[in-house]
Parts: structure tokens; C-alpha cells; sequence
């Protein structure tokens, strides 16, 4: 009797152990899960300014690439050094859009906004500076063809669009 009373006692201590653990195991989860989107939500928001900036780039270099459409004696070397600047920014661009994209279930709406928008930017600027690639690679380009004045144009513009968009999240 006394040793079904110990073993009652000893089940029962157990339960309750195994209950306390489970309950503190759920605070500890729930206390991480916050600290989690804040530490995203920071990782976010350095993203974010990243494409603003690279944004910036991409847009100075694309109206130099506008000027050089007026020029009277363009060379292909000067149009050349522009996509060289352009093609690390976009590259740049499509790395922290990928890091948006794997942490996207943890961003709020807002931010999940705010990266379908510049994701629809970086699409935009990668199929842009393809576009000027291959413009550049035509044998015997011309390099006062007005599909150079227009690719700097479309440059400019969704590089605008990306910086309000990254802006948008930068506190």
C-alpha cells in the first residue's frame, strides 16, 4: 500500500514536472517568436536601404547613359564602363530580393507590399540591362540609335520606383 502510494506520488510529481516543462517550453517559444520578426524585420529594413542604394546607382549611371546618347561622337568603350556599373547593382539587387523572398512569411503586410512592388522593379531593371547588353553586343551598333536613349529612360525610371518602394520600409 505505501509503495502504490509512492508510486502514486511520484507519477503524479511527474506530471506535473512534464506539464511545467511543456508550459515553459511554449513561454520560451513565445518569447522567441517576437524577437524573431524584430530581428527580420531589422534584417528587412537593411535590405531595403541595400536596394535604395544600389537603386541610386543604377539610376546616376542610367542618365550618364542618357547623356551619352547625345554626344556627338559616342564611344562604345563609354557605353560600355555604364553597363559596367549597371550589371553589379542589378546583380546586387537580385541578391537581396532573394533574401526578402526567404524571409517573407516572417515581414508584416506592409513590408510584403513594399517587396512585391520592388520586386516588380528589380524584374524590370534585369530585363532593362539584358536589353542594353544585347544592344551593346550587336555588331556595328549604333550607338546614337535612340533604343540606348530609351533603355537609360527605362533605367532612370524603375530605379525610381525601387528607391520608393525601399524607402517606403526605411525607418
Amino acid at each position: 500500500m505505501i509503495r502504490m502510494k509512492h508510486f502514486i506520488s511520484c507519477a503524479s510529481l511527474a506530471g506535473l514536472l512534464f506539464s511545467g516543462l511543456a508550459i515553459s517550453g511554449t513561454e520560451a517559444l513565445a518569447q522567441t517568436s517576437p524577437t524573431k520578426t524584430v530581428d527580420e524585420t531589422k534584417r528587412a529594413e537593411v535590405l531595403f536601404h541595400q536596394m535604395k542604394s544600389e537603386a541610386g546607382q543604377i539610376q546616376s549611371t542610367a542618365q550618364q547613359l542618357e547623356t551619352l546618347t547625345r554626344n556627338a561622337n559616342p564611344q562604345w568603350l563609354q557605353y560600355d564602363l555604364q553597363w559596367n556599373e549597371i550589371k553589379p547593382a542589378q546583380e546586387a539587387l537580385i541578391r537581396s530580393m532573394w533574401s526578402l523572398d526567404s524571409m517573407r512569411a516572417e515581414l508584416s503586410p506592409a513590408e510584403q507590399q513594399a517587396v512585391d512592388q520592388a520586386k516588380q522593379a528589380v524584374d524590370r531593371i534585369t530585363t532593362e540591362t539584358r536589353h542594353l547588353r544585347t544592344l551593346l553586343d550587336q555588331p556595328g551598333v549604333n550607338l546614337k540609335s535612340p533604343q540606348f536613349e530609351a533603355s537609360g529612360r527605362e533605367l532612370v525610371k524603375h530605379a525610381e520606383a525601387l528607391a520608393s518602394a525601399a524607402s517606403s520600409k526605411i525607418s
